[in-house]
């Protein structure tokens, strides 16, 4: 129970870094925010044009591959701060840095103590050094071998997921977020981040299921 109470403290603080720069951003409509809602108003536009007949199939795959592109371009640079200067460059660093160091960090301490089925272990054994490449891809087969055996493990695919996600393993993203979903039923949050993998998968294409998870 302790070592979720502490991931939960630290993937709220990944939120709130995240987060910080915004509640600094001048008062405007232009910005990555509003990208977002121009790209995703677009892909919406390109669907009635081809329900319509006015675009051809083939020219309509190449613009929701344009504005899905676009899209995943906006969203990351969404939550960026508008102001110059070397506060706002820190703060896009500290946010960056735990939100790539948070999942990293529950994947070791999952890893060594996500198990309680498990006896204690002497040092040796336990969970490898995440801030090493070495070390993280232990901890990745430790948890995927576990997985293996409890696929019901909600906890351990939760502590994954997004460490697929930014290490670029979108269908294996896919896949834990289908087993998240799975296990935990509709939670928009869940489906919005089950279709940023399915985007990923697709090499930033904005595919049909895709779609259906952002409505959703």
């Amino acid at each position: 129970m302790t070592l979720w109470i502490v991931l939960a403290g630290m993937t709220g603080l990944a939120v709130l870094c995240a987060l910080w720069p915004l509640a600094f951003r001048a008062k405007s409509g232009a910005g990555p925010a509003s990208d977002v809602a121009f790209y995703k108003a677009q892909l919406g536009e390109i669907e009635r044009d081809v329900e319509r007949g006015q675009l051809p199939a083939d020219e309509a795959a190449a613009a929701r591959a344009e504005a899905g592109r676009r899209l995943i371009a906006a969203s990351a640079a969404e939550g960026a701060a508008s102001q110059p200067g070397e506060a706002l460059a820190l703060r896009r660093a500290a946010a960056v840095l735990i939100l790539v160091a948070v999942p990293l960090v529950a994947l070791g301490l999952y890893a060594e103590l996500g198990r309680p089925e498990m006896p204690d272990q002497p040092l040796a054994g336990r969970a490898p050094d995440v801030k090493t490449p070495e070390g993280v891809e232990a901890a990745i087969a430790r948890i995927e071998t576990h997985l293996i055996a409890a696929p019901d493990d909600a906890k351990g695919w939760a502590v994954i997921a997004p460490v697929y996600m930014r290490l670029g393993r979108f269908n294996d993203a896919v896949n834990a977020f289908q087993q998240l979903l799975r296990l935990k039923g509709e939670n928009a949050t869940l489906r919005a981040n089950y279709g940023e993998a399915l985007v990923g998968a697709a090499n930033g294409v904005v595919t049909a299921d895709a779609r259906a998870a952002f409505d959703r």
